[in-house]
């Protein structure tokens, strides 16, 4: 090949590259157009398709807002009340105490939601940006401000009372009194009532119906306590259980509720009501023994001698007559009858004016018994004693005396003779007469292991017992009791009696 073709050959191989070059950096221009106008016509269309959808999301509630505290946020008008109606239109659940529950139906009451006015107020939360700014903030994912549509609502109060009054007239329950079972010696039990307060519940009711969640109320039910059975029930019991008996002779008795003060007074024969004041003299028997040991306290100085302790206890728990008859003797410093005439003093400061005594235990010397209240009486004459006598009031009133002491220290004794009489000594002689452990009258009638604090008594025609009962539960009381006979008061009849009358008491104190 010449050098001319050579010159030839590289002069069209040299176009040939040039040539190809060209084509090239045309082509890559058209890619670069197509690519561009691709990705602006890709971009026109999402920013048409986000116009769109966000058109669509401005007809809709915005996110976080409320209507009657009921989330509504991307829902339609349409929908957004739909869901309002239906939280406001669920029952109302009422509680009546723990038994009753009643479902209220809002419509029962006429309750009405305003929509219109709550609807109209979600769309200026709704429209309160102008369009763009809107769209401009749903680009860039802005949330809005959470907002809430208060409730507007109605309904009938009255309506409403009257649902309330319904259900009370259903299910309120009058409170019953216990009344007395004289087959158990006890009394059946009474119910404490309930009472629905309309009043106090409806802005109770009020608030629920209001409410899209809580749809509940506890109404305001009054549940009263347990009643316990009057003295007027107490007496029935046992002049029941003294019919029951057949017992055709005279009960005298006194209870005295030691926590409340209240007292059961009554004396009845053959069915009949005897008058209490002035009360019914009896033979005070070994019961008397309760005065001459409070007066022996009384006249302590000092601590007590072995002897004189001794001599209490032989008195009390075994019921002596001539230990009984030392104490007086100590009492009146060595001379019995100073002694049975400082007691009856002692007696009478205390304000006892039917319990005497005017001779010592087994004197032989005829008595000159005074006249007193109770003996003076010319309905009843029961034979006492001559030598010493005294009523159920006036024995208990000082085992009550006793008792209070024991626990303040203040009482009748303190009041009558300041300091001669201390707390410590009542509890001693508490503790002397629970000793007194016998088994039958009122002991018989309270459960084994019961603490009795009492003395008792019995003669041909009368038998009595005093005392106080700890009951288990703290309801302390005073029982003293006296039957009498115009014949002779046959133990088998008398003690089986006391016993269920005690029973009767106890268990008023112990329901």
């Amino acid at each position: 090949m010449d050098i001319y073709a050579i010159l030839l050959t590289a002069a069209a191989l040299r176009r040939f590259v040039v040539a190809e070059e060209e084509v090239r950096r045309q082509t890559g221009n058209i890619v670069l157009v197509a690519v561009s106008i691709t990705l602006l016509l890709a971009a026109i269309a999402i920013f048409l398709l986000q116009l769109v959808t966000y058109s669509r999301v401005r007809d809709q509630m915005p996110a976080g807002l409320t209507i009657a505290g009921v989330p509504v946020g991307g829902l339609t008008r349409g929908e957004a009340l739909q869901q309002v109606a239906g939280a406001y239109a669920n029952h109302v659940e009422l509680r009546y105490g723990e038994t009753g529950i009643i479902g209220l139906d809002p419509a029962s009451v006429s309750f009405r939601l305003d929509t219109d006015s709550m609807l109209a107020v979600a769309d200026t939360y709704r429209t309160e940006s102008s369009f763009w700014n809107g769209f401009w903030g749903y680009l860039w994912n802005q949330p809005g401000k959470p907002a809430a549509v208060p409730l507007k609502a109605e309904y009938s109060e009255a309506q409403l009372r009257a649902v309330l009054a319904e259900i009370a007239s259903v299910y309120n329950e009058e409170p019953a009194t216990p009344s007395a079972d004289p087959g158990s010696l006890g009394f059946t039990r009474g119910s404490p009532g309930r009472v629905l307060y309309v009043d106090a519940s409806t802005p109770l009711v009020d608030q629920a119906l209001r409410s899209p969640h809580n749809r509940r109320v506890a109404l305001v039910v009054s549940e009263g306590q347990s009643s316990r059975p009057g003295f007027d029930q107490l007496e029935r019991l046992i002049k029941d259980v003294i019919a029951g008996r057949g017992f055709d002779g005279l009960a005298s008795l006194y209870v005295v509720d030691l926590k409340t003060g209240r007292e059961l007074i009554f004396n009845t024969m053959n069915g009949q009501d005897l008058p209490t004041d002035p009360n019914v003299a009896f033979a005070s028997m070994s019961i008397m023994k309760i005065p001459i040991m409070i007066d022996t306290f009384r006249y302590w100085d000092i601590e007590p001698y072995p002897e004189t302790t001794k001599l209490l206890t032989e008195t009390i728990e075994l019921s002596g007559n001539y230990t009984a008859n030392l104490l007086l003797k100590d009492i009146g410093n060595g001379d019995v009858d100073v002694g049975w005439r400082t007691l009856t003093d002692d007696l009478r400061s205390l304000g006892l004016q039917s319990t005497f005594m005017v001779g010592y235990y087994d004197d032989l010397r005829d008595p000159f018994p005074p006249r007193t209240p109770a003996n003076s009486r010319a309905d009843i004459n029961t034979h006492p004693d001559p030598y010493m006598q005294t009523t159920a009031t006036e024995m208990g009133s000082l085992l009550v005396a006793i008792y209070q002491c024991s626990k303040t220290g203040g009482g009748m004794f303190q009041a009558a003779w300041p300091g001669k009489v201390t707390q410590a000594e009542c509890k001693t002689m508490l503790d002397y007469l629970t000793k007194n452990h016998i088994g039958v009258l009122i002991e018989g009638g309270v459960p084994e292991g019961t603490p009795v604090a009492h003395k008792h008594g019995w003669i041909g025609d009368t038998n009595g017992d005093c005392g106080i009962v700890f009951s288990p539960n703290g309801n302390d009381y005073l029982l003293c009791m006296y039957l009498w006979h115009q014949d002779y008061l046959y133990w088998d009849v008398s003690s089986p009696l006391m016993a269920e009358i005690s029973k009767a008491v106890y268990n008023y104190f112990n329901p």
